[in-house]
């Protein structure tokens, strides 16, 4: 029988189901054939969300604690009876979508349970923004690719990163998670507008890594990479979709967006190629809207994330000193993130009252909400245009 604590770590903890319970023979639910059964459970989680983080900071609304919609309801069908509990047993867990505002929650909650669990998530959601990390006086930032290899064991189905501005960040994070990351079959990198493929970048010769934000046609670049990756049989894929209006979510329907595709021009290599803005997604109502690449790796590869992940070859948060888990990274480090709270002491940049919450409500687990100061970026990018 499953005894589930919302705000712990753990999704739950299974408890061996008594080896005799009532049959519940008269249920009109337990008249139909198990594969019936099995398909109504999954029909109800694959439809719940659970949502942990802070959004934020806004000039208007700050730093705001997510709560989920249904929070105390969600896995109400495991309190039922104790024949439902022992049908559903853990499936539950591959089958809900866990979403996460900010990457300390999502290193918080991941990183704070057992391999085994871990490896039964298949659904996962997480802000794109950059972790912060202090070590000594210096302050370094870690793209969702470096954060995910603090997660032994990692095996979504699938991933979804909401990228946040600047598009530069943007940039760089996916081609990261395309280029290096394991531990998802499929990654949705959703863009809040189209400036991840569409600014301008000139590198700065002496900066460390100086191309790193340097665009480059695109999706035909990932793809290319991802077929190095995993080998052009296996057939993996990159997709690029553009929403055709302004209107927020638009991506979620296929009748309101089309497949992008960008190609070197006249006079155009690839060391000049994002030396200039791409005309066409910096235009006045063409910016603000939205984009999404699709990444499915190749069939066959083997993506779940090793018990004890390799080091990424750039920067790597286990590089940065003898710490190799999250929990140790908090140990030896004072963390620059915003976001970051524990036991002992607490750091934000506004105050969190119980009154500062908002709730995830939703009509489809796939729907999604741009943070208040993602549209202030926006407005302040129009100001400097015009």
């Amino acid at each position: 029988m499953a005894t589930t604590t919302e705000g712990s770590h753990e999704p739950a903890t299974w408890l061996p189901a008594p080896p005799h319970f009532h049959q519940q023979e008269n249920s009109r639910l337990m008249q139909l054939p198990p594969e019936i059964r099995d398909l109504i459970y999954a029909f109800i989680f694959r439809s719940t969300r659970f949502s942990y983080g802070k959004r934020g900071p806004g000039q208007i609304d700050g730093y705001c604690v997510i709560i989920s919609g249904n929070r105390g309801n969600a896995l109400s069908l495991l309190r039922t009876c104790r024949r439902v509990n022992a049908e559903i047993g853990n499936q539950w867990v591959s089958q809900v979508v866990f979403s996460f505002e900010d990457p300390c929650t999502l290193l918080d909650k991941l990183a704070g349970i057992s391999d085994t669990v871990r490896s039964l998530i298949r659904n996962v959601r997480t802000s794109g923004d950059t972790l912060r990390i202090l070590w000594g006086h210096s302050v370094v930032y870690y793209r969702t690719a470096q954060i995910l290899k603090m997660l032994p064991c990692l095996n979504l189905d699938k991933l979804t990163v909401l990228g946040s501005p600047p598009g530069q960040v943007s940039y760089e994070t996916i081609d990261m998670l395309i280029r290096y990351s394991d531990g998802w079959k499929e990654l949705h990198f959703i863009s809040f507008d189209s400036e991840i493929l569409g600014y301008a970048y000139t590198s700065d010769p002496s900066a460390r890594d100086r191309d790193v934000y340097l665009r480059q046609p695109q999706p035909a670049t990932w793809q290319k990479a991802l077929e190095q990756r995993d080998g052009v049989a296996s057939c993996p894929s990159v997709i690029v979709y553009r929403s055709m209006d302004s209107t927020p979510c638009s991506l979620l329907d296929p009748s309101k967006r089309t497949t992008f595709n960008q190609h070197y021009g006249v006079d155009q290599s690839s060391p000049t190629y994002g030396n200039v803005e791409d005309a066409e997604l910096m235009a006045a109502g063409e910016r603000t809207k939205e984009l999404s690449v699709i990444v499915k790796r190749g069939t066959g590869i083997d993506y779940a994330e090793r018990q004890h992940p390799s080091l990424l070859t750039g920067d790597d948060i286990r590089k940065e000193s003898t710490a190799q888990t999250w929990k140790e990274v908090k140990a030896v480090s004072r963390s620059n993130c915003s976001y970051y709270c524990d036991e002992a002491d607490c750091w934000h940049l506004g105050d969190i009252t119980d009154n500062a919450q908002i709730v995830d409500s939703y009509r489809h687990v796939d729907e999604y909400t741009w943070p208040l100061w993602y549209h202030q970026v926006q407005q302040v990018q129009q100001c400097d245009v015009s």
